[in-house]
């Protein structure tokens, strides 16, 4: 999804963009899984796929089928924090949710839709095209 050749100039738009939004209702679930492709370049099927019993608190690390990945560097504080806050007793790390928007108080809370299904990939997709629109990328 995200290409090699990114100018220096998107990453930095990207990395603003992951500090900005990264405690933004809307955005902060995406910005979690983009900090995890950005980490490790794994696909959005295998990002919405983490199982919470994959994770493992004390080695700061998720186990994948035929990967290990660790989070144990002090440049990997803050997404790790981010995965630990996400770190629910659902299934998934990634389980269906929704965003309603309370107009008349002009505030948006996540909900949750179902704690036993993975959030489908085309959400990522979805929101990475808005994210490059929003950037003008």
């Amino acid at each position: 999804m995200i290409e090699n050749d990114l100018s220096l100039e998107h990453l930095k738009k990207i990395n603003d963009f992951i500090i900005l939004k990264s405690k933004d209702i809307l955005w902060s679930k995406f910005v979690l899984m983009l900090g995890i492709q950005m980490k490790t370049g794994l696909n959005p099927k295998i990002i919405v796929s983490i199982e919470n019993k994959d994770i493992d608190e004390t080695n700061r690390s998720i186990k994948l089928p035929n990967r290990l990945i660790s989070f144990s560097k002090p440049n990997n504080d803050d997404l790790w924090d981010s995965i630990m806050e996400r770190k629910s007793n659902s299934k998934y790390l990634f389980y269906r949710t929704r965003i309603q928007f309370y107009p008349r108080h002009k505030y948006s809370l996540e909900v949750d839709q179902d704690l036993e299904l993975p959030t489908p990939p085309e959400y990522f997709n979805r929101r990475f095209k808005q994210m490059k629109s929003v950037l003008n990328l």
